[in-house]
Parts: structure tokens; sequence; C-alpha cells
């Protein structure tokens, strides 16, 4: 269907990452074109979420594979692009760092919520993020606030007076009524959750939540974006952030970082 085409760009987006071995499976058909630029949400090898019973140096070989056929790799995250340029060195100037863009500008009108309210959206597997911290801070506010967890795992969470547990779910409404949207970073690996990133384009303030062996490095680099509000992953830290935020008249806006346009204008200079 495609090979009698000529296209200057091809991208082969993951997740799922077999969406570069498709293009891969295309080009081998004769699928014509001028260059291929892999875009890639998580790494193979270092991905913490791979759940694969193959050794490390079969998914490596497996991956570079991959690599090395594509003319520019992008990853969403610095401190990936750090780690697999030393993983693979041989091929380490073909590979960039893109953030992620969010869709576009969410400009909510301001609430009056009877309490102070807080969302946590999106997943909080165990292995993944600690989401503990969060909720036993929320506990000890008590009254002040009133949280909402929406989101998969494999924790059995109590719902209390003040926080409500939900399954995964269409978060649009939450996300509108809101006073502080929250991110919890992940407990290790290189990856920014892509939630730090579309959060950005509302104007209610983002609690990230630092955990893992990169986070002051993680810190460094959020600060750069002079819109994100920080703390440790203890509850001692969270409580007493939120408590701040919570007395604070501080006003924000979208991140322009990570407007589309901006994002498209950087993939463009890698084609040119």
């Amino acid at each position: 269907m495609l090979k009698n085409r000529y296209y200057d760009v091809i991208i082969s987006i993951s997740d799922p990452k077999t969406s570069h071995i498709a293009m891969k499976n295309l080009i081998s058909q004769g699928l014509n074109y001028g260059k291929w630029i892999q875009y890639w949400g998580d790494p193979m090898t270092n991905d913490i979420t791979n759940k694969s019973l193959y050794p490390k140096w079969y998914i490596a070989r497996k991956e570079y594979s991959l690599l090395k056929n594509a003319d520019d790799i992008v990853y969403v995250s610095p401190f990936t692009l750090k780690l697999q340029k030393s993983l693979f060195p041989s091929i380490a100037n073909k590979m960039h760092f893109i953030p992620i863009p969010y869709l576009k500008q969410k400009n909510f009108p301001k609430q009056k919520n009877k309490k102070f309210t807080i969302g946590y959206y999106g997943a909080y597997k165990s292995k993944v993020r600690n989401i503990m911290p969060l909720y036993k801070s929320c506990i000890k506010l008590g009254g002040q606030i009133h949280l909402d967890i929406i989101g998969d795992s494999d924790l059995s969470l109590s719902e209390t007076k003040n926080i409500n547990i939900y399954p995964r779910g269409d978060i649009s409404s939450y996300e509108e009524k809101v006073d502080l949207l929250v991110c919890i970073l992940n407990s290790s690996g290189t990856q920014i959750p892509g939630k730090i990133y579309h959060y950005a384009a509302t104007n209610k303030p983002i609690l990230i939540i630092l955990d893992g062996n990169k986070k002051e490095e993680m810190r460094q680099y959020l600060d750069s974006f002079d819109r994100y509000i920080m703390c440790d992953n203890n509850v001692n830290s969270i409580t007493t952030t939120i408590t701040e935020i919570m007395s604070s008249n501080d006003e924000y806006e979208p991140c322009k970082d990570f407007e589309p346009e901006t994002i498209a204008q950087r993939f463009i200079n890698l084609v040119n």
C-alpha cells in the first residue's frame, strides 16, 4: 500500500514499541523514504515496567538492532538520553531529547471548593511509584483537604472521610474542578511521567513529588521551566508543601515550552 510512494520523513512512535518493528517491516517491503525518526517513550532494556523473562543483554541486542536503522532517535527524558548514549555509544550521535508536548492550553475558571481539592490521576503500581506518603499526608491533613485518586494499581487503598479512590477512568471533569494537580516521579529509572508535561497545559498549580536515584537532577531540570512546585516523597515534606500551596495566592499559566508548535519545530529541525 505504501511502497509506491516516497516520504521525506517517516516517524515511528512507541508505545507500543512494536511500532518500530512494524516500520522496519514496511521498509523491508519497499517503503521509500528520506529519513526515519524513531520516537521512544520508554527504552527497551532499561524500562522499569518491563516484565520480560529474557536477560538484559539479549534485550539490549534486540534494541540495538532496531535503533541502528534509524537516522535519528528521539527520547522524551534527558536522563534516558544520557543513559541510552552510554549503552549504545556507536550510535549516540543519532540520539536526541525532545520533551512531550501537550495538545492544547486549558485555562480553567477559578474554583470555589468547600475544601482544598487535590487530584492524583494516573497509575500507581507499587513497583513503579510510591503513593503511600501522599496518601498518609492527606489523612494527616484531614478535614482541611479532599483528595481524589484515580488510576490502576496493585494496591488496595481504603477510602477515608477526605480521600476517594476510583479505578482508571475519564478525569476531564475532575481536572477542571481540582485546586492542585499532583504527579509522583518513578521510584527508579530515568523516565519522567508524561503527566508532568500534560498538566503544564493548565493554569493549575502542579506539585511534583520527587523520588528515585535521579531526583536531584530531575529537580534541577524541572525547576528550569519555572512552572512546578516540588517536594520530596515523604509525609513531612508533602504535608508542609501542600499547606504552603493552600495559603498561597500565586497564579499560574500554561507553559509555552511544551506547546505543540514548539515541539513540532524541534522535530523539523532534526530533518533539516
